[in-house]
């Protein structure tokens, strides 16, 4: 006796859009109170200490759409495709653009004149991501089949060597007369 097993093999595909948001904040200090010099600091997280107090990165650029120099510091948003101005303390210019590979927070001359300042960004990273979930196979159906009563079934309802012989008959006259013989 043999056993025969069905299996129900199911795949699903399915699409998962994962968010990854940090967020980075600039804290923007006049370096003495006679000068109008500032430094900014980066802080990675709510709660991390400052990742850069020295040389942060930023720089100033004369911007051709405000026409005004503007100073730009890295946001360290690499990997993410969207940046935001979140939370300022600060009435100057200021927000986010984007510059070949990483996000920059630019700030407007007028952000000279704060003695203290501090802007939070949110660095958001959204992924779309093929998800296939392979469902274990489950037995839907078992069927009994005896091998040997299966085997003379066939071999008794098996016309198809007669069938053959006719067609070929029709196209081969040589092969009914070979066959007629036997």
């Amino acid at each position: 006796m043999m056993l025969i097993f069905l299996f129900v093999f199911s795949s699903v595909i399915s699409y998962a859009e994962t968010q990854k948001v940090e967020t980075r904040q600039y804290v923007c200090q006049r370096v003495s109170p006679k000068s109008s010099k500032t430094e900014c600091r980066l802080r990675f997280g709510e709660d991390e200490e400052f990742a850069s107090i020295n040389d942060n990165g930023c720089f100033m650029n004369f911007d051709s759409i405000r026409n005004e120099p503007v100073e730009l510091c890295p946001l360290q948003c690499k990997n993410h495709n969207k940046a935001v101005l979140i939370k300022t303390d600060s009435q100057c210019d200021s927000g986010v653009e984007r510059r070949q590979s990483d996000w920059f927070m630019y700030r407007s001359p007028n952000c000279q004149n704060d003695i203290e300042s501090s802007f939070t960004f949110e660095c958001t990273n959204v992924a779309v991501e093929l998800i296939e979930n392979h469902i274990e196979p489950e037995i839907s159906e078992e069927i009994e089949v005896q091998q040997e009563q299966g085997v003379e079934e066939a071999e008794d309802n098996d016309d198809l060597p007669d069938k053959v012989d006719t067609v070929l008959g029709f196209m081969f006259p040589e092969y009914r007369r070979i066959h007629k013989q036997q």
